[in-house]
């Protein structure tokens, strides 16, 4: 499944959302997390069904088409069906970065959030668990509101 990048020393980069449409702002974070992690593979997900937005308008398999698409032409981005393949019901992130660990191993693993997300990530199933399993990537969004505390205690900001 993940072709050249398996043996690699890089971390694994994860990036889900609804990609509905991707776009160039998605590309520019997902190229400029991979570069500042040394050309890191970033593999975008789009979510089966997201459980904190409202549902995609387009089938799963016409965003994972547009993600195809998008990726084309840069070598770190991956467009990775697993949430879409998975069994029906929320594509929770703890599901897809308890995966994506078994796989790598001790490997680091990155997950990529919006400075939005980040902020409301304490409503997220688990959330909790996360710090054991990855690493934050948290890309600046205008007009984000803080996180809270309990969500930057648990994922303190690289120095």
């Amino acid at each position: 499944m993940f072709g050249r990048d398996t043996a690699s020393d890089l971390p694994l980069i994860l990036f889900g959302g609804t990609f509905d449409p991707i776009h160039r702002a998605h590309l520019r974070a997902a190229l400029a997390v991979s570069q500042a992690l040394g050309d890191a593979p970033v593999h975008l997900l789009p979510n089966a069904v997201p459980p904190h937005r409202p549902q995609p308008l387009a089938t799963g398999e016409q965003r994972l088409a547009m993600v195809r698409r998008a990726c084309a032409g840069h070598k770190q981005l991956v467009a990775d069906h697993w949430e879409l393949r998975r069994a029906s019901g929320p594509s929770y992130t703890l599901a897809t970065l308890k995966h994506y660990k078994r796989l790598i191993g001790a490997r680091p693993l990155v997950f990529v959030v919006g400075a939005d997300s980040f902020a409301g990530l304490h409503r997220w199933h688990r959330w909790r668990e996360f710090p054991a399993l990855c690493h934050l990537a948290v890309v600046p969004r205008p007009h984000s509101p803080p996180a809270p505390l309990s969500v930057q205690r648990a994922f303190p900001a690289a120095p």
